[in-house]
């Protein structure tokens, strides 16, 4: 799922991936 990441800005993924509890990867 690394490539949400480059989807969204900074503090969107932050929120994004806090939801999804996915912070490790």
């Amino acid at each position: 799922m690394s490539d949400n990441k480059a989807l969204v800005p900074s503090h969107e993924r932050g929120a994004a991936l806090d939801l999804r509890g996915d912070t490790k990867d």
